[in-house]
């Protein structure tokens, strides 16, 4: 105990010490604050559980008006609102123009069979038939105007925050500690990637069809009755047919039912096998469709989901998930007087929480499980860096991220202090997710800028040749993928088919204008190398 709790007070000096004066040396050179919020992370969930007495489920709740949860719904949907409302109006980014492009192109039944049908050849070999079918019906209703794609995102976000919402009180915790949940949830600041990024619809769904699965299991375990047991695996079929890393459900499931009193009671068993094989046909299916386990693949032809390093995993689940979920800080832009604030609060939240929480044993460390249960899928994807790429994969596992918060402020030492707690912990955590969203926008907008810069040059009809194009910029998505588009799109600009907008590399070609991106002038360079007669471009024409 003292072993943890003194590792959090180190990792949280050094996190300071490091937001505000930048890097130093602490026994070795500290360049980055990933490593003390790991630790920090690490710290405070192992003082939790060894400071965890009493109980081993959680105290009934008071009985509590029902205006109540009008009143928290109303909170919820209005702080999400607020928290991402000005990015509705950004422009698309890298691969949303692959995500409308393709809905534009294609009818109903190339879908239907592209989707469940035809085995793939090429491209990302995944298996998320419902979303494919949604984006093409969204585009007949939205087209190219990018305000209704991102509207679309944040209402199944705000959907999926009321969710936790239900799932917590199905869960039997305080109405105003299942607002606090859901609001972290809600404002976590690792959301821009998910809730901003079009592209990004695949995590938001699978999300909410697995909480409408595990709000059916509990209200089936409760009830016994049959709507429930139809419910429950019906929709983790649409959720794993979304996203595979729901697949990870019943495990989740499982965790889910140990909250409870009843434990796996004869009902909690039925539906837990319902769920189970649901997704194993969903599964078996999914493997002859993409023949193999899918997934992205390496130079080689491995899926990666298939490489494994011990070491870099347990890294991953048990250092680097934490830090970036207690601090979902994205630190390739500079912090402000307000972040530096912020994050202030959250150290001083976490040390006084170790300080006070004596919680029930069994509640947190089952919100610890459904956690790990939901990062395995993704493991191979969690080494994520300091400007936060690749967030979005925590989005189903922030699920047992704010069960574990929602446990932390049902210890009977925070009733009295869990509002002002709670209020701090979301306070910080709404400073991180408006810092990261103005990075979003930022770079969304300067996306849209250098699309209309090359548009401009492609007016004459003479070719336009691009290199060294940055798959990410500040840890947002940025000119890799779907530039062509990007530029096609511009108003104003020549139709696709006539824009001479081509991709090369050494050897380089002649006969046009040659650009390379420039990182730190944040735009594109003519290029004075030398060329190659009758080299061809790299890439195809658009």
């Amino acid at each position: 105990m003292t072993i943890a709790f003194g590792a959090l007070l180190i990792g949280c000096s050094v996190l300071l010490r490091f937001a505000f004066g930048g890097a130093f040396s602490f026994i070795q050179p500290v360049h980055a604050a990933l490593n003390p919020e790991g630790l920090i992370g690490v710290a405070f969930i192992a003082v939790c559980l060894l400071l965890a007495t009493g109980n081993q489920h959680l105290d009934p709740p008071p009985v509590e008006k029902a205006s109540h949860n009008f009143l928290f719904i109303g909170i919820i949907v209005l702080v999400t609102a607020l928290a991402f409302g000005s990015s509705l109006q950004d422009p698309f980014l890298a691969d949303d123009w692959g995500l409308v492009g393709q809905a534009s192109t294609e009818s109903l039944k190339q879908v239907v069979s592209r989707s469940l049908l035809t085995h793939p050849t090429s491209g990302d070999f995944f298996f998320r038939p419902l979303v494919y079918l949604l984006s093409w019906l969204d585009f007949r209703l939205a087209g190219y105007n990018p305000f209704l794609w991102h509207l679309w995102n944040l209402l199944v976000h705000t959907a999926n925050s009321l969710l936790v919402y239900a799932l917590c009180r199905q869960l039997r915790f305080r109405g105003v500690v299942c607002c606090i949940a859901a609001l972290l949830f809600a404002v976590h600041g690792a959301r821009p990637e998910v809730v901003c990024w079009a592209a990004a619809r695949y995590d938001l769904l699978a999300f909410f069809f697995s909480a409408v699965a595990l709000i059916a299991a509990l209200r089936y375990a409760e009830s016994g009755a049959a709507r429930w047991l139809v419910v429950s695996p019906v929709a983790a079929v649409l959720a794993v047919s979304s996203k595979e890393s729901a697949f990870c459900l019943p495990l989740i499931l499982a965790a889910l039912f140990l909250f409870r009193n009843s434990g796996w009671s004869r009902a909690a068993r039925r539906v837990l096998l319902c769920v189970s094989a649901a997704c194993a046909a969903v599964l078996l299916y999914r493997t002859w469709f993409l023949r193999g386990v899918g997934g992205y693949r390496n130079g080689n032809g491995t899926s990666s989901v298939t490489i494994f390093h011990p070491l870099l995993s347990l890294k991953a689940l048990f250092f680097r998930a934490p830090a970036i979920l207690f601090f979902p800080i994205n630190w390739s832009s500079a912090l402000g007087p307000a972040m530096k604030i912020a994050l202030a609060g959250m150290v001083i939240c976490l040390v006084v929480g170790a300080l006070t929480t004596r919680s029930a044993r069994r509640p947190p460390l089952c919100s610890l499980v459904i956690l790990l249960f939901a990062l395995l899928p993704v493991q191979h994807l969690l080494l994520i860096g300091p400007s936060l790429t690749g967030a979005r994969v925590l989005y189903l596992p922030s699920l047992g991220f704010a069960l574990f918060w929602a446990t932390i402020l049902s210890s009977p030492a925070h009733r009295t202090s869990q509002i002002g707690l709670g209020s701090i912990l979301l306070a910080a955590q709404l400073t991180f997710l408006r810092h990261n969203v103005a990075v979003w926008q930022e770079v969304s907008v300067l996306s849209q800028q250098v699309c209309r810069d090359v548009a401009i040059l492609t007016e004459a009809g003479s070719p336009v040749f691009v290199t060294d194009l940055p798959s990410t910029f500040k840890g947002v998505y940025f000119l890799a993928n779907g530039f062509d588009e990007c530029v096609g799109r511009v108003p104003n600009a020549r139709p696709p088919g006539v824009v001479q907008l081509k991709r090369f590399s050494k050897p380089d070609p002649c006969g046009g204008l040659r650009l390379v991106w420039n990182d730190g002038a944040q735009k594109f360079n003519r290029y004075e190398g030398a060329c190659s007669p009758g080299i061809p471009p790299a890439n195809k024409t658009r």
